[in-house]
């Protein structure tokens, strides 16, 4: 068992007291998702600055998320059965930092050899005076395409190479920045488990993590504009912008983040040889496959859809409406503000509503959200709607955290957190990503957010009636401690001082939120505590 640091300040009361450990948390949090706002918000321009099409870019921003779905399980439950997750988390933070390395140093591939009879028959089409009245192909419109896939410009066969050389080390990117994301969880959980005793606090340190995604975003936007300049190629006019700019602010942060890394603890068993620690699926897996939390695992997947329709094609669609650059990053603004005000607040929250009511409640902001982007059609009214957005995303998924990591012993928290991302980041994410841009080439954006929406509303009438079904299976620390009791043999006498004031304890403690919910499933085995115990000292006092 880890040592809790020695670090904290004398306790104040409030929320703002100084404790050096949780400070450490946000510091990580901060420059951990700073660095990835630096370069994720505008990987796609990068994409299409490299040469692909915008077919190339889809099939790479909805495959990505597929490696680390199926690689973040088999990393968290490595580093549960060894014992490496601060190993893993360093080894991690700094993989993330050599890619961007690797990303700043790859070229676009050099221009086909017949790009000056390209630009000579390009320049007199262009230059044509005539009319069409029959045909929508007008000269500025065919401008426009050749600038919206650029892919004609450049060799094939480098190209083709390029593609899948910037896949895999995006893609290996994507499984270490999950692996970085699931260790930095479980050191903010049990750090919180020592220094608060309750890891519903969880979105406030979260939060942080917004606000650096936020602020690096919005400073990446402005680099990157100030960077352009305009070149011609083949007669096409065409801006470019220098990414390095992006990346190394990225990997500098990365660095920042590898240094507070260092600096995180991590809670392990008493012994390497506890059983809990030998056999981690069978403490995690009959809670996923139980119908309350399994549940709640299929929600975080719709959910992690929903998010990847949203961030894949959201901005797309306001830029088909007339949305100018200017307003776009103000939405990117106004998401960190939301999203670090919501996480904040989501104690709060959790502590007055409960687990499962807070999750409803984010689906049902997914169906407002939805219907409004099917109504809208001016992109400054998004301002009001765009406000749902740390209801539905930052709120759900740090109460999503708060509550599986009390489901299973501290020991497997990796486990169940690297469970947690590859379901929603990975598998839900990419999916989203994947079956939107079908939905949205056979039935439009309007339509399909209109899809969105009603499947949210179906989706949640089937949640709420499996969790009003569904008993609550119970916790780790009672299922301990109703064992142990059961396990006492009838014939010991009177039991010892110790147990008495362990039982007692129990009893006499302030009930959790998961508790409180399966107060008929949990709460029962507890009333045979001190029952048992009287009859055994009553049959002493006999004697």
């Amino acid at each position: 068992m880890s040592e809790s640091s020695a670090l904290s300040l004398p306790a104040k009361q409030g929320r703002f007291r100084v404790n050096l450990p949780l400070l450490v948390c946000k510091l990580f949090l901060l420059t951990f998702w700073g660095s990835v706002g630096f370069y994720l918000s505008y990987i796609s321009l990068y994409y299409k600055q490299l040469g692909f099409s915008p077919a190339d870019i889809g099939l790479m921003n909805s495959l990505r998320p597929f490696f680390g779905f199926v690689a973040i399980p088999f990393i968290a439950i490595a580093s549960d059965r060894f014992r490496c997750r601060k190993l893993v988390l360093i080894a991690s933070v700094f993989g993330s930092a050599v890619v961007l390395v690797i990303l700043v140093m790859l070229h676009r591939p050099p221009e086909v050899p017949s790009c000056d009879i390209m630009e000579k028959q390009i320049r007199e089409f262009l230059n044509l005076n005539i009319s069409l009245p029959n045909s929508k192909l007008l000269p500025e419109e065919i401008h426009m395409m050749l600038i919206a896939n650029q892919s004609w410009l450049y060799e094939q066969g480098r190209l083709s190479v390029l593609f899948v050389v910037v896949f895999l080390v995006c893609s290996f990117q994507d499984v270490i920045r999950f692996s970085a994301a699931c260790q930095g969880n479980v050191a903010v959980l049990d750090e919180l488990r020592r220094q608060e005793g309750n890891v519903d606090q969880y979105g406030w340190q979260r939060g942080f993590g917004c606000l650096g995604w936020g602020l690096c975003s919005m400073a990446s936007g402005v680099f990157l504009s100030l960077s352009r300049t305009t070149v011609v190629s083949c007669g096409i006019e065409h801006t470019i912008s220098d990414y390095r700019v992006s990346f190394l602010p990225g990997i500098g942060f990365y660095l920042l983040a590898l240094l507070c890394a260092l600096h995180l603890t991590f809670t392990y068993a008493e012994s390497p040889n506890d059983a809990g620690n030998q056999d981690l699926l069978s403490h995690v897996l009959p809670v996923v496959l139980s119908w309350h939390y399994g549940s709640v695992i299929v929600l975080l997947i719709f959910l992690g859809i929903c998010n990847g329709a949203i961030w894949g094609f959201l901005y797309w669609h306001l830029e088909n409406l007339g949305a100018t650059q200017s307003l776009l990053g103000l939405l990117i603004v106004l998401h960190a503000a939301v999203e670090f005000l919501c996480g904040s607040l989501s104690g709060w929250f959790i502590g007055k509503c409960g687990h499962i009511p807070v999750l409803s409640l984010g689906l049902f902001f997914y169906i407002l959200r939805f219907t409004a982007f099917r109504l809208l059609t001016v992109p400054w009214h998004f301002f009001f709607t765009e406000i749902l957005h740390g209801m539905c995303f930052i709120l759900t998924w740090t109460t999503a955290v708060s509550y599986f990591s009390k489901s299973v012993p501290p020991q497997c928290g990796t486990t169940m957190q690297g469970l947690l991302i590859a379901t929603h980041h990975g598998l839900g994410v990419g999916l989203g990503i994947f079956s939107t841009g079908l939905l949205i080439n056979r039935y439009g954006a309007p339509g399909t957010f209109a899809l969105y929406a009603v499947s949210c509303g179906l989706f949640l009438i089937v949640f709420v009636l499996i969790q009003w079904i569904a008993k609550v299976p119970p916790s780790p620390r009672i299922r301990k401690n109703d064992e142990s009791v059961k396990s006492r043999p009838e014939e010991d006498g009177e039991p010892d001082e110790q147990e008495t004031q362990e039982t007692e304890s129990l009893l006499s403690e302030p009930s959790t939120p998961v508790e409180e919910k399966a107060k008929l499933s949990i709460q029962l085995p507890l009333l045979k505590l001190p029952t048992k115990v009287v009859k055994q000292q009553c049959s002493g006092e006999g004697k």
